[in-house]
């Protein structure tokens, strides 16, 4: 001991052990579950990317709502809770500086344009939703026919397109201009029984 030490280095070469290792068990840790993520991001993307953009939710509407009707067809976006987590989580690891699988460094890459056509499935559903929910009983019969041409204008949604595909916003605009039709029939219909009543 030069200089006349303490005789404290002992307990601080112990502690720096035991930090060293410590940190070590760490390290270990942290890259086995980055490679357990890594093993299961790329299958965990294709299997909801190949997914359609849209999905029946009656039986979600008959859960919550009871008073919802049996045959209510209700419609939400298909967007699943893992692949929005995977993601998040693609952009924090490439941000910590691990490596990201191809896939699912594709996917955090087209982001912005999974949100935008989410945003716009979402808000294309509401405008659905409010042509259709408010009919009576009465116009639902006279527009049936009318009522199961819009429905038939979402088929895409649920079988054609999925989330790698590029027209989705083409198939929003689409249904928007079925669904415009449908409520200015709605409009219509709803005038002329005021005149008529």
């Amino acid at each position: 001991r030069a200089g006349g030490g303490t005789g404290r280095e002992p307990l601080a070469d112990a502690c720096g052990r035991a930090y060293t290792d410590l940190a070590k068990t760490c390290m270990r840790y942290e890259k086995r579950l980055h490679g357990a993520w890594v093993e299961g991001a790329d299958q965990t993307a294709l299997r909801h990317l190949k997914s359609g953009v849209l999905r029946d939710a009656s039986s979600d509407v008959c859960e919550k709502d009871a008073s919802a009707s049996p045959d209510a067809f209700s419609v939400a976006v298909n967007f699943h809770p893992e692949l929005a987590t995977l993601l998040r989580e693609s952009r924090y690891l490439d941000r910590m500086g691990f490596a990201i699988p191809e896939t699912a460094l594709k996917v955090t890459l087209r982001e912005d344009a999974f949100v935008e056509c989410r945003e716009a499935l979402r808000d294309m559903l509401a405008r659905y939703a409010a042509a259709t929910e408010g009919l009576t009983e009465v116009e639902r019969e006279l527009l049936s026919e009318k009522l199961a041409e819009l429905k038939r204008s979402l088929n895409p949604g649920f079988k054609v397109l999925n989330w790698m595909s590029l027209g989705i916003l083409e198939f929003v605009q689409n249904c928007d201009r079925a669904i415009n039709e449908f409520s200015a029939l709605v409009g219509l219909v709803r005038k002329n029984s005021g005149i008529v009543a």
